[in-house]
């Protein structure tokens, strides 16, 4: 598999979506157990006015939720390549992406942070492209803007905010005139949707929502043996990955370290958000954003591509073991 995606094809391009399908089997065979979102307290007015009349566990809700997560996937890739995280071109970002996203049963099903996820690595790009801008103004506009439109799909990513904010100083775009930026990139889709609800008369019930959907608590997913083991290695696999991008900032230009510490950062971050009582693994797809990225740099600096291949493979068999061995 390393070798397969360790190379940037037509081929890797076409493979991607059928290490997904099967990654996702178990989903596509049995797709009422334990793959939907229970709580009505997760769907947003947005969300339920264009995804609303589609039912979970549907062909359409699996349908949708391959694409959301394929997209994420190709999307994150490009940023592993456009700024060069990786030794050389390849597909390994998207690939370590879908296994990353891939280990819960929990973030299979068509669930609000997918839409969050793909707009978060709009902003992600936006802000990368910003930092190597004499005027990062209006991309740190779109960044914010992006974030925003996402979080109206899902509210609770209103908790990542912090995180974006802290990514400018990361990126030494933090500038008066950015931050004021950002805040209007943040309040543009929000005066939209606030004046349209506010014509309807709906303002004050929808705004009620969006606050009570932020800060509800999740019931954490049911861990056992084989989800106890399997999250300790995801994380000491993240942790190892994260390791090797800190040791090789010695390595890189100066914009290029700004880009690493950035998302080193943020996968630490978004990693011990899980521990939180408003998440569960659902958010894995947001993990598996900058995790994708930092193992698939960690893994081209492997100098024995044999090893490289070995734990590549070795991941994915025990990714598509665990999803069986889990009832979910």
């Amino acid at each position: 598999m390393f070798k397969l995606f360790n190379r940037n094809t037509v081929g890797a391009y076409v493979a991607l979506p059928i290490l997904l399908i099967l990654l996702r089997l178990r989903l596509i065979l049995y797709p009422l157990e334990g793959f939907t979102p229970l709580s009505t307290d997760l769907f947003t007015p947005v969300w339920n006015n264009i995804f609303g009349h589609v039912e979970m566990g549907s062909t359409l809700s699996i349908a949708l939720s391959l694409f959301f997560i394929l997209i994420v996937a190709y999307t994150t890739n490009s940023i592993c390549n456009t700024f060069h995280f990786a030794e050389h071109q390849s597909m390994l970002a998207a690939m370590y992406c879908i296994v990353i996203s891939s280990g819960f049963v929990i973030s299979y099903g068509l669930h609000p942070v997918h839409i969050f996820a793909l707009f978060f690595c709009l902003a992600l790009i936006s802000l990368f492209k910003a930092s190597d801008k004499s005027k990062p103004m209006p991309l740190v506009y779109n960044a914010f803007l992006f974030a925003t439109i996402g979080f109206l799909f899902w509210s609770k990513g209103l908790w990542y905010f912090p995180l974006l904010f802290f990514l400018l100083f990361f990126l030494r775009i933090s500038g008066i005139r950015c931050v004021l930026a950002a805040l209007l990139g943040l309040l543009t889709p929000l005066s939209a949707y606030a004046t349209w609800l506010f014509l309807h008369d709906k303002f004050i019930v929808t705004a009620q929502q969006y606050w009570q959907m932020c800060v509800v608590d999740i019931p954490f997913f049911r861990m056992g043996i084989y989800t106890i083991s399997y999250s300790c290695l995801v994380v000491a696999t993240l942790f190892f990955a994260v390791l090797n991008a800190i040791g090789n900032l010695p390595k890189l230009s100066i914009l290029e370290s700004r880009y690493t510490r950035s998302l080193t950062f943020a996968t630490t971050l978004i990693v011990a958000s899980i521990a939180l009582p408003q998440f569960s693994f659902e958010i894995l797809p947001l993990v598996a954003i900058s995790g994708g990225i930092l193992l698939a740099a960690m893994m081209q600096r492997i100098k024995n591509y044999a090893w490289a291949e070995l734990l590549t493979t070795a991941m994915i068999v025990i990714t598509i073991a665990i999803q069986w061995l889990v009832k979910g």
